[in-house]
């Protein structure tokens, strides 16, 4: 077996894919999560259901939670940076951000041509790019609502690949045409979930249950803002790379612009209501007989409901639990773009995706399978949704060559074999075939580094 498919070099960087994955689950679960819409099988740790329909509310505060964390982190970097001058909060964002940012073997060129760059318009490049990735989350968030099942995120692997070969000329190679392949069989799977909630044709839990043709509209919707989310990483990837913007920046103008855009939505959204019944999978907050997305109103009158003071408790620990694992999740995922590539990125979907399920089948499966044919449905797109997030995960194993496979020559231009063959030419065109003693370690370190760092996967 080991002839045929082997295990290539795991990264040490990989642990920060576990740790957004983790922070991800705790803040989901924190705020309440439900398959296929069904309360009776949400799972919240803890439970509280007057507050848990209050989503955009909830984005204020985690928003909020970055600002926190992005301070906490600029302090920490000054402390670290410079000891002996202490702390002086009235340093300005850029002061603190650039201090120290710069790798160690960053060449003087580079960091002289940076420094003669304008930082007005680096800044409105970030805040720009920030601002897009802000209001892409936002929208996903509107969309998941109205079409459930419709997250087509392993279409990120085709388009990411595109934009690569189309921006950065990255070649696609056979054992990646291959990881398509088998990622093809997880929209296919895919597709069936999203057919199964059309047949149940059950209008409270999407908007394509009730109109058909919205599925095209909502497959458009959702193609383009995989499209624009995808480009985003990249330019967040070049914000990093080539502008040597720190992550700790980024992550205080992503909470700083989170939460002036939800508190403006919010806003918005007091004027905008619903009086059907049938929209409750987007209008979940009744206030006044009217149904809204999301209320103010509704939720600080809860708030000052002493009767629901236990309610209460429950939702700061919530909120205190939710913001803490989202700062954290959204820091990690900094790092993932960072120090891998945005590809890693999308490659956490699948994984974060088949625990998010294993755990509801763990704490909810006993009710899901003794219900009959209460929700027959609801089973059977658990269990093909699972398939779907399993078929994903070895498609992007083989993709970012963690599997390898060593036949058909799907293992040709893995990129250590394309490194051990640049090091054959290297050695045949040198004097009389030998290398120099002082260059053999170098090119070993380089070697390493090359098969340790993504980076150079975009700016080849």
């Amino acid at each position: 077996m080991v002839k045929y498919i082997s295990c290539g070099k795991c990264n040490n960087k990989y642990k920060f894919l576990f740790f957004s994955i983790l922070f991800l689950l705790i803040y989901r679960f924190s705020f309440g999560f439900s398959f296929d819409g069904e309360e009776k099988y949400k799972l919240m740790l803890p439970k509280n259901s007057n507050f848990s329909e209050h989503f955009l509310i909830h984005q204020i505060f985690i928003y909020l939670s970055c600002i926190i964390l992005s301070f906490i982190l600029f302090i920490i970097e000054k402390i670290k940076h410079n000891p002996e001058e202490g702390i002086n909060l009235l340093d300005s964002p850029n002061e603190i951000k650039y201090k120290g940012s710069f790798v160690d073997d960053l060449t003087l060129i580079y960091k002289e041509n940076y420094e003669k760059d304008h930082l007005k318009k680096s800044n409105s490049k970030i805040i720009l790019t920030i601002l897009l990735y802000v209001f892409l989350e936002q929208t996903e968030l509107i969309f998941i609502k109205c079409f459930i099942h419709m997250d087509f995120w392993m279409l990120k692997l085709y388009i990411l690949a595109f934009l690569n070969l189309i921006l950065f000329k990255i070649k696609i190679y056979k054992h990646q045409k291959l990881a398509f392949v088998i990622n093809s069989i997880s929209v296919l799977l895919q597709v069936i979930v999203v057919t199964l909630t059309l047949i149940e044709g059950n209008i409270s839990k999407s908007l394509y249950a009730n109109y058909w043709y919205f599925t095209i509209i909502g497959l458009i919707i959702y193609f383009l803002y995989a499209s624009f989310i995808s480009y985003t990483f990249i330019k967040i990837k070049q914000l990093i790379d080539l502008k040597f913007v720190s992550i700790n920046l980024i992550l205080f103008f992503y909470g700083f612009l989170g939460f002036l855009f939800c508190c403006c939505e919010c806003i918005i959204l007091i004027f905008i209501y619903s009086e059907n019944d049938n929209y409750n999978y987007l209008f979940r907050i009744k206030y006044d007989d009217k149904n809204y997305i999301d209320n103010f109103m509704a939720y600080f009158n809860s708030l000052k409901n002493e009767t629901i003071s236990v309610d209460v408790k429950i939702e700061v620990l919530n909120i205190f639990i939710g913001g803490a694992s989202f700062s954290g999740y959204k820091f990690y995922v900094l790092k993932i773009i960072e120090t891998l590539t945005p590809l890693h990125k999308i490659f956490s979907y699948p994984i974060y995706y088949f625990i998010q399920k294993f755990i509801i089948l763990l704490f909810k499966g006993h009710d899901i399978f003794k219900d009959g044919n209460d929700n027959i449905y609801m089973k059977y797109k658990l269990i093909i949704d699972l398939f779907s997030d399993l078929m994903s995960i070895i498609g992007f194993l083989i993709y970012i060559e963690i599997i390898e496979l060593n036949f058909c020559d799907f293992n040709y231009n893995l990129r250590k074999n394309i490194i051990l063959r640049g090091d054959k030419d290297t050695f045949q065109i040198l004097p009389n075939n030998k290398r120099i003693d002082n260059d053999d370690k170098t090119n070993s370190e380089f070697d390493e580094s090359i098969l340790n760092s993504s980076s150079s996967e975009i700016y080849d």
